[in-house]
């Protein structure tokens, strides 16, 4: 009884050698149709790429420069398409000599939307030929598509001795005004001729 089932034994060794090379064959045809694993969608909160000492330059119709946008660190999320930027500076120079300079702690830029929100300790400086305003808020909204600088915080104009301050700011560059929405005081000092 002892050799019948040493025979069987025998017999099923080359049967589960070939069961198993079946078996792995079946998996290789399986992993080679699947293709490769698909990639880990990374966490929205953490941002896609990184940049220290950032320099942006958009170009006009023309070739000229539009504007430039500088930062010490810039943080970009894919979704939405947001940056996030550390000390930003923005500057936008005019053939006629104007230009408009604004800085801050940090801002948010959606690139789609040619936008970018200013936060904290926003300081503006236009400048034109013999002239100059500064304007200081907690908070500044760009459209550089609509040419439009607005504000629904509280803002302080000075030009030059005197100053405006009022809550909500509108700069618009096609008709060459700013307004202040509410509760506007200041001091207006005519020069003397």
């Amino acid at each position: 009884p002892g050799s019948a089932v040493k025979i069987r034994v025998n017999n099923m060794l080359p049967l589960v050698i070939v069961l198993l090379l079946a078996a792995l064959t079946l998996w290789l045809r399986q992993a080679a149709e699947l293709g490769p694993e698909p990639e880990r969608r990374q966490d929205a909160s953490q941002p896609d790429a990184l940049a220290n000492r950032l320099s942006i330059v958009r170009l006009g119709s023309d070739g000229l420069p539009r504007f430039s946008m500088n930062a010490a660190r810039m943080s970009h999320f894919d979704q939405g398409n947001i940056s996030l930027l550390e000390q930003p500076r923005f500057e936008r120079r005019e053939r006629n000599g104007m230009s408009t300079t604004i800085t801050s702690a940090r801002a948010r830029v959606l690139l789609d939307a040619n936008e970018a929100h200013f936060y904290g300790d926003v300081r503006m400086r236009r400048t034109a030929p013999a002239r100059m305003m500064d304007a200081r808020s907690e908070y500044l909204h760009v459209n550089t598509a609509r040419d439009l600088i607005t504000s629904d915080r509280l803002v302080t104009i000075t030009d030059g001795i005197s100053t405006l301050s009022g809550v909500g700011l509108e700069i618009s560059k096609s008709n060459g005004e700013f307004s202040l929405k509410s509760q506007v005081k200041g001091t207006y000092h005519v020069a003397r001729k």
